[in-house]
């Protein structure tokens, strides 16, 4: 609330020109505190342990847009990037699952791709709904090796006669395993 203020010899009132430019003093700032608000998600984002949704909660206003910001900004370095995707799967907000799943179908980098459908996975959990198995099982058709193998290691998460189906005779599942073996055996 603004006060009438004593000035020796008179009274001031506050103005229209006053409080105009106490508006353009705060519409300016939004702009630093947002980009502001974006520094700390990446300085949360690069160090060692994920950021907690409380931990974001009180970095900024908006959490999911701040992450979605990062995690599409080509500019971005990929691990952020990376980062970015995996800790949506963390947060409880509807906006995120439409993301995640565009992500994995379209993003051209195969780490992204990879990270949307983990970070899918674990925002949907065990008892993942139809529409989660239908992306991981298209996702058994990809043509990147590495695709295949999470497509295979997820669905093998997801406790549903849907996953077991899609995995019951594909072909990346005997890839994917022939893999793991050849690894052990070095």
């Amino acid at each position: 609330m603004l006060r009438r203020a004593r000035v020796p010899g008179r009274v001031m009132r506050p103005g229209a020109a006053a409080l105009l430019a106490l508006g353009l003093v705060l519409a300016g700032a939004a702009p630093a505190r947002a980009e502001e608000g974006l520094d700390r998600v990446r300085f949360l984002l690069a160090t060692d342990q994920p950021p907690s949704p409380a931990t974001l909660a009180r970095a900024v206003e908006d959490p999911v847009a701040a992450l979605s910001s990062v995690a599409l900004d080509a500019a971005e370095r990929m691990l952020l990037r990376r980062r970015a995707i995996i800790a949506l799967g963390h947060l409880d907000d509807r906006r995120i699952e439409p993301m995640l799943a565009d992500l994995a179908s379209t993003a051209p980098e195969g780490e992204l791709r990879r990270a949307a459908a983990v970070a899918m996975s674990r925002l949907l959990g065990a008892s993942a709904p139809e529409r989660l198995v239908r992306r991981l099982a298209s996702m058994l058709r990809h043509q990147d090796p590495a695709d295949r193998e999470v497509a295979v290691s997820l669905l093998a998460r997801v406790h549903t006669a849907e996953a077991a189906e899609a995995l019951a005779d594909h072909r990346a599942v005997v890839d994917a395993l022939r893999r793991a073996l050849q690894r052990e055996a070095r």
